[in-house]
C-alpha cells in the first residue's frame, strides 16, 4: 500500500512468493466487514484454502451499534487508520513521531508473512527529492 490507497471490506492485501518473485504469495491481509479488525491468513498455495487467522487487530469499535462502513486507510502522513463511515476507530501507528514531509511511506504485506510500515528518508539532490533507505 501507498499513501493514499483505502483498503475497502472485501479488498485483499498478498504477500508476494518471494522476494524475487511478485506471484501471489502464501499470506493474506483483509479488512473483516463485520467488526472493521484486520485479520492475517496462512494460504496454501496452490489451492487458495485459507488457514486459521493468525493475526487479528481487534480494532472493532465497542461502541458503534452499526456494523459496517470499515475501511482500512493509508493517509498521506504515513498513517494508518480503520475508519468507520468516515471516522477513525483507531490509528494502528499511533505513536509514530516522523515528520511526514521527511519521508517517502509504503506499507507491505511481506513474504513472511509481516505486515509492515517502512520509511525512507527523503534527501535532496540537485532540487530533485530522492529516497535513502538505510
Amino acid at each position: 500500500m501507498l499513501p493514499t490507497q483505502i483498503l475497502e471490506v472485501g479488498g485483499k492485501l498478498s504477500s508476494r512468493l518471494k522476494e524475487s518473485s511478485y506471484s501471489k504469495g502464501r499470506y493474506l491481509l483483509r479488512l473483516q466487514p463485520n467488526d472493521g479488525s484486520i485479520l492475517l491468513n496462512l494460504l496454501a498455495l496452490p489451492t487458495g484454502y485459507e488457514y486459521k487467522t493468525y493475526f487479528k487487530s481487534n480494532t472493532s469499535d465497542a461502541a458503534s451499534t452499526q456494523n459496517s462502513g470499515y475501511q482500512l486507510v493509508f493517509d498521506g502522513s504515513g498513517h494508518l487508520n480503520v475508519l468507520q463511515d468516515g471516522r477513525s476507530v483507531v490509528n494502528l501507528t499511533k505513536g509514530r513521531e516522523s515528520p511526514a514531509g521527511d519521508y517517502f511511506y509504503r506499507a507491505t504485506l511481506d513474504v513472511d508473512g509481516l505486515f509492515t510500515l517502512y520509511a525512507h528518508l527523503r534527501a535532496q539532490t540537485n532540487g530533485t527529492w530522492v529516497a535513502i533507505c538505510h
